[in-house]
């Protein structure tokens, strides 16, 4: 038995050099460009995965991105009401070093499975390969991570992704991974992300394989052959409901209750109703069934991978995250400093076990109230910051109104002038008509006088409520909270690609620095700095 595993495990490592490989229909047929990352399989095979950047401060590591999971409905609020997720991804980007991770592009197909498991044979070159794997209990699913993820190390490691030189491995991915991902991540604004939906242009029969005959006719469907989410992710509502990497949990008023439960997936499958579909659908399913002595499988089952890696990769690794949690621990103006001030020293002067033990327990209630507190008010900057950039567009759009509108008055009030002078020389009977004239064309200048004057009293508004925003976003934060929550913006919106909406959020974050450096400055400096005489 061992000779016959041995030399299956031989050949399987043997399979990428002598078989054909794959066209990238059977692995990557989306329309929409190609996918962030390839990587090989057994039998000349690939898999596709896609980028999904966690919008986090890149020089703490204990930062991560906080969004909703769920979704507001009442009716089923103990399964899926929303509640807090907070995610951060193993890898960092090269430019910006913003945390990310790797989720698959598309369901694991028909020709995948048998490639992970070494079954060459049984690969199909046409469609039919590329129906999602099926049948699959969620230990199956957790053995096929296991066998590609080996044969990866083994085989391919030089393209695997690595954190500081480690690298990566495939997994299930967690509800929190999923759902991000599956609601269009740091790609979609906040209402957008919030949705029952991610956002389509269409409608969702276009998006997803669903029970009907207008969609699935109850069969598995071809992977990337309806339109793909956001961040280019295809088939995440409908075709095969996806396997969870954690258990199951109830819903106890916006937080996971205490019991934990049978396995879970996402996502709505070819029996599911197109009224059912949303991105924090979630359904629990025993491991084992019931009726029978084996772990549950069902026609629906199927999986999609992320690429992972653990998290104490290495003894710098360790160290930073060492000293970010000991800054927790050090005052920075905050309400809770003199409590934990008092607790520091009680703790130093303790020598008694279970007292120190009990203060401990304590401090560590107060770091996490802290915390949440903390989270809370970042959350509040986000909002500021980004809002400090709305007022700096609307300041822009404002001045060039009005400038626009000035050039245009004094260009005509200076032609009239010029025409009121030689009124000087006319007889009079001709000096009546011509000054009528110029009567006429003053009266067509009265709307735009008073639209100036209204373009003005708007910039005036705008102008006292960036100052007024500055101001606010000051008192109300420290220096580190200011940072990570502008970087949290600016990440969100490089990755959604709104470069001019960028440039006025650092305009913003740019005069918060020298407002809180130089509280003398005047209002006129502030908006003088923010909005750009050129755009």
């Amino acid at each position: 038995m061992r000779i016959v595993l041995f030399v299956a495990s031989f050949l399987m490592g043997l399979t990428p050099a002598i078989a054909s490989q794959w066209k990238p229909m059977q692995f990557d047929p989306s329309k929409e460009g190609s996918a962030d990352l390839i990587i090989p399989l057994p039998c000349g095979g690939s898999m596709a995965f896609n980028k999904v950047v966690t919008p986090a401060s890149a020089s703490n590591p204990l930062d991560d991105a906080r969004f909703r999971l769920g979704h507001s409905s009442v009716e089923s609020g103990f399964e899926d009401f929303q509640r807090n997720g907070f995610l951060r991804g193993p890898f960092a980007d090269s430019d910006s070093q913003a945390p990310f991770y790797y989720i698959g592009r598309y369901e694991v197909t028909k020709n995948q499975l048998h490639a992970i498991k070494g079954e060459c044979d049984a690969i199909k070159t046409n469609i039919a390969g590329t129906i999602p794997a099926s049948n699959i209990s969620w230990f199956d699913a957790i053995e096929l991570t296991k066998l590609l993820s080996e044969w990866l190390r083994a085989n391919a490691e030089g393209q695997l992704p690595k954190v500081e030189g480690i690298p990566s491995f495939v997994r299930l991915p967690t509800e929190a991974e999923w759902e991000f991902a599956v609601r269009g991540g740091a790609k979609v604004n906040k209402a957008s992300f919030d949705a029952r939906l991610f956002p389509m242009d269409g409608e969702v029969g276009e998006y997803a394989w669903y029970q009907g005959p207008a969609s699935s006719k109850d069969k598995l469907r071809p992977i990337g052959k309806r339109k793909p989410n956001p961040l280019g992710l295809h088939d995440v509502y409908g075709n095969v409901e996806e396997l969870i990497l954690e258990p199951y949990h109830l819903n106890a008023s916006g937080r996971a209750h205490g019991q934990v439960g049978g396995f879970m997936t996402k996502g709505g499958s070819i029996r599911s109703d197109a009224t059912e579909l949303r991105s924090g659908m979630r359904s629990e399913w025993p491991y084992y069934n019931v009726n029978a002595a084996e772990a549950l499988r069902q026609d629906t089952f199927g999986v999609r991978f992320v690429m992972a890696s653990h998290i104490l990769v290495s003894s710098k690794a360790t160290d930073d995250i060492r000293n970010s949690w000991a800054k927790l621990s050090e005052t920075d103006g905050g309400a809770l400093d003199d409590p934990l001030n008092t607790l520091n020293q009680m703790l130093d002067e303790e020598n008694v076990g279970p007292r120190k033990a009990a203060l401990d327990a304590v401090k560590a209630q107060v770091l996490q109230a802290r915390q949440e507190i903390e989270d809370k008010q970042i959350a509040t900057v986000e909002s500021q910051i980004s809002n400090g950039g709305l007022f700096t567009f609307l300041m822009e759009d404002a001045r060039r109104d009005l400038q626009r509108d000035r050039a245009r008055l004094s260009k005509m009030e200076k032609k009239l002038a010029d025409e009121r002078s030689k009124l000087k020389n006319m007889p009079e009977a001709q000096r009546l008509e011509y000054e009528k004239a110029i009567q006429k064309v003053e009266a067509t200048l009265q709307p735009v006088y008073d639209r100036e004057k209204l373009i003005a009293e708007k910039l005036e508004l705008f102008s006292q409520s960036y100052v007024n925003l500055l101001h606010s976003t000051i008192k109300g934060s420290t220096p580190k909270m200011r940072i990570m929550a502008g970087d949290r913006v600016e990440q969100e919106l490089r990755e959604n690609g709104d470069q001019l909406f960028l440039k006025r959020v650092q305009s913003f974050r740019a005069n918060i620095t020298r407002y809180a450096n130089n509280p003398q400055l005047t209002a006129d400096d502030l908006i003088n700095n923010a909005i750009p005489t050129k755009n």
